[in-house]
């Protein structure tokens, strides 16, 4: 949630900046699009690189765990993936069909739509992202009990 938020104030700030200030219009928007996903990125690494429990359960890829029953969950990934990506997916064709309606306002007023819905999406996504390394650090500390509370 943190990288989300932090990163969608950097991506108001330059979008505004590239397509007001420098008339750049879909060209701003779009970098502004592609700086806000480099620093959600850099937060959750930054995140991820400071949390001493999360550095203590790292499994290097040479472990003999590390693929085991790769098939199922590459099965998992792609359903969840998929589950997911619908959502991202409809937001972006929905601001295709504002681009190519050829209005600067039309396109204007679905950038900032498609803008607050996934920062509205992003809150539950946050909180999923949450409760799935809280069941996964109970898993690796043997606490069934707390991660099948977690998961359900």
């Amino acid at each position: 949630m943190i990288s989300t938020i932090g990163a969608s104030l950097v991506h108001w700030v330059v979008a505004y900046v590239l397509a007001v200030h420098y008339d750049m219009k879909m060209i701003g928007v779009a970098i502004a699009s592609c700086v806000q996903f480099i620093m959600r990125f850099v937060i959750v690494y930054w995140l991820a690189h400071r949390d001493e429990d999360l550095q203590r359960s790292l499994i290097p890829l040479s472990h003999e765990d590390s693929f085991k029953d790769l098939g199922h969950i590459v099965q998992v990934g792609y359903q969840s993936f998929l589950l997911k990506v619908m959502g991202w997916w409809a937001f972006d064709v929905f601001t295709q069909l504002a681009a190519f309606s050829g209005s600067t306002t039309i396109t204007a007023a679905q950038t900032i739509l498609r803008n607050v819905g996934l920062f509205t999406y992003m809150i539950p996504v946050g909180f999923m992202q949450a409760a799935t390394y809280l069941v996964g650090k109970y898993l690796g500390l043997n606490r069934v009990d707390l991660a099948k509370k977690l998961a359900t």
